[in-house]
């Protein structure tokens, strides 16, 4: 989730530079880098690169929201531990 939100963050600020450049801001390889965007890409996100601007830019506001569930095998709590982090452009 800490990888979309920077990703989501840098694209926001138009600030990812290259794909190279911004697969190290994210500390990840380029392969993964294009993968991660094919998912935004595949949830709905209009994200293309602009030479002009060096960067990754959205097309339209976006919102990502994270959430994730924790639960245990065995038990009745299906829930167990729950995560939610939203960032709004």
């Amino acid at each position: 989730m800490d990888r979309y939100k920077k990703m989501h963050l840098l694209i926001k600020r138009e600030n990812t530079g290259t794909p190279g450049e911004f697969a190290r801001k994210l500390g990840i390889s380029k392969s993964q880098l294009y993968n991660c965007l094919d998912e935004l890409r595949i949830r709905g996100a209009e994200i293309t690169y602009s030479k002009i601007k060096r960067s990754y830019v959205y097309q339209t506001p976006v919102e990502v929201r994270a959430e994730f569930f924790l639960t245990f095998p065995g038990s009745e709590d299906v829930d167990g531990i729950r995560g939610d982090n939203r960032i709004r452009q």
